[in-house]
């Protein structure tokens, strides 16, 4: 046995060993079957696994930009972060304690709609990702789920086939794909649109895409490149609404129309602009154990937060409102809160999410929002909430590859 394949198997069987993980992923380098899903996996092993990469013997070109994202990774602190990572080793087990894990693991609740959490399932995986696992677990048991939604919705049905592309804790779909044809007065031009849905686990807080992207090829199966001479593109909107949303579309405009004759899309692989905060200030507010909590007031760094009211609300958990007062009007008018960024801590130290119901821009410079708690059906009420607010603007490019899509 080679002390690579000793490497590899060493893995499968579970060594922890951080030395043996990066060995493992660096001999799956070398081939173009598993070079991304493995510089994928050692980029977020994060800063620990550096003193080991300097061991490997692969490409040195691939293993200076894996260096180079582990340290912007790291520079982005608590708004980015590894994946969760779950393997199956293929026993059977109920799709409810399937479901189980990824919800306790990455903190994801799902609403269950008309499924059999009974029946048996046997899923092998090793070391994937919060996505790739629900969609695997979603194909074996024949079910449907939206990715953009918050809570995510499992619904009975046949599992969705459009096409993924996964990069750590983040996945890419291919919503659909769009051609257009404008007819001129001498000349009929044919548009050609790739939309791409972004979603992310609940354990990262990026503010959203910058509408910006880099497409290093668009092939289809005839050969054909689609990529068109570059030309002015008009500034990329922003999501409306004032509350930031768990997911975002992304449009690859401008193409090229595949050939008459192409069946496929044999590739489409670039990178997109993600935007995460440059910092995270954190506040707390302690609330009131047996009742409604009066207003507080915290300040940061160019905002004043204010606590107006955290009313409990017999029947389901409690509502809240807050104010934060920005000094500078710009940052106020770019400013959006998000589910993530609000934690409402109990008294065992466990933490839940919530959900906001609105948010308004007042006075041109005062973002209010009104956040809801779900208590579970239990009568304790949070002892504190602690809220991250995104500070500045820093630019994250993802990648994202999908082969031998289907033109329906």
């Amino acid at each position: 046995m080679t002390i690579l394949v000793a490497v590899v198997l060493a893995l499968a069987q579970g060594d922890p060993s951080l030395e043996a993980r990066v060995s493992a992923y660096a001999a799956q380098l070398r081939e173009d079957g598993t070079r991304d899903r493995a510089r994928d996996r050692l980029i977020h092993l994060g800063k620990s696994a550096l003193p080991f990469l300097e061991k490997v013997d692969a490409d040195p070109t691939v293993l200076a930009s894996i260096r180079q994202e582990i340290a912007l990774n790291d520079s982005l602190g608590t708004s980015y972060g590894p994946p969760h990572l779950f393997s199956f080793d293929g026993s059977e087990e109920s799709l409810g304690v399937l479901l189980s894990r990824l919800e306790s693991t990455a903190g994801a609740p799902f609403q269950k709609n008309s499924l059999d959490l009974g029946q048996k399932l046997s899923i092998k995986l090793e070391d994937a990702t919060f996505w790739e696992a629900l969609d695997e677990i979603c194909a074996k048991a024949s079910i449907w789920y939206y990715p953009t939604n918050d809570p995510l919705y499992l619904n009975g049905g046949m599992a969705s086939l459009k096409p993924r592309s996964y990069y750590g804790p983040i996945m890419a779909v291919m919503d659909r794909v769009i051609q257009q044809r404008r007819v001129n007065f001498s000349t009929i031009e044919s548009d050609f649109t790739i939309r791409l849905m972004l979603v992310w686990e609940k354990s990262i807080a990026p503010l959203g895409t910058s509408g910006r992207y880099h497409l290093a090829a668009v092939t289809d199966d005839t050969g054909a490149m689609l990529i068109a001479p570059p030309r002015p593109a008009p500034p990329a909107p922003r999501p409306g609404g004032l509350i930031r949303p768990p997911g975002q579309g992304l449009d690859l405009s401008g193409l090229r129309p595949p050939s008459p004759g192409a069946k496929k899309l044999s590739r489409v692989e670039g990178t997109l602009e993600l935007e995460f905060p440059f910092r995270l200030d954190e506040v707390r507010f302690e609330l009131s154990a047996d009742g409604p909590t009066p207003s507080k007031e915290r300040a940061i760094e160019g905002a004043k937060i204010e606590l107006k009211n955290f009313t409990p609300q017999a029947a389901w958990g409690a509502t809240m409102s807050i104010s934060i007062k920005f000094d500078d009007p710009k940052e106020a008018a770019a400013f959006r809160i998000g589910p993530t960024d609000i934690d409402y801590v109990l008294g065992s130290d466990q933490k839940r999410s919530g959900w906001i119901g609105s948010a308004k821009l007042e006075d041109g410079a005062t973002y209010t929002f009104v956040g809801n708690w779900r208590n579970g059906g239990r009568q304790e009420l949070p002892k504190e909430v602690r809220l991250r607010i995104p500070r500045g603007v820093v630019i994250k490019n993802v990648p994202f590859s999908f082969k031998d899509v289907e033109l329906k």
